[in-house]
């Protein structure tokens, strides 16, 4: 019988002693409730992409192209010219006025308006929202069990 009682009372501390398990490793007694690990929701954060699209332009190119221009000149030249008086039958030399027509040439450039159409690559800046995801944290530990 004593036996008996020993091995109760040793069966009995050992219970005592090991409690129930609980989570993370704590007894049931804590006089202060573990922290609620509250959910956050993710923050919108916003955002710019680069799109980029091929499109086709008009262009209007001004080139240079040479020109030749005639121009004609109207100008009065002096001639000499050998006259016999009538009078007294002498030669003598006078300068006559004479209208010559002239011919000048010379090259100008002119500018010639030419369209093409050429490719080009347009990049623009879109904005977009997205969630900003957040590495989890570890639950914050529970307050240390009150002394008996």
């Amino acid at each position: 019988m004593r036996q008996f009682l020993v091995v109760a009372a040793a069966l009995y501390c050992t219970a005592l002693w090991t409690g129930p398990a609980r989570a993370w490793g704590h007894s049931s007694c804590c006089c202060i409730p573990c922290p609620v690990v509250e959910e956050k929701k993710p923050a919108l954060k916003r955002y710019l992409r680069v799109e980029q699209s091929e499109k086709e332009l008009i262009v209007t190119e001004e080139k240079k192209v040479p020109c030749e221009v005639v121009t004609h000149h109207k100008c009065t030249v002096l001639v000499n010219e050998t006259v016999i008086d009538p009078c007294t039958g002498c030669a003598k030399t006078v300068c006559r006025p004479v209208e010559q027509i002239r011919e000048e040439r010379c090259v100008v450039e002119r500018i010639v308006e030419e369209k093409k159409k050429i490719k080009v690559n347009l990049i623009k800046l879109v904005p977009f929202e997205a969630e900003e995801v957040e590495k989890p944290k570890p639950p914050a530990p529970c307050p240390p069990p009150c002394p008996h």
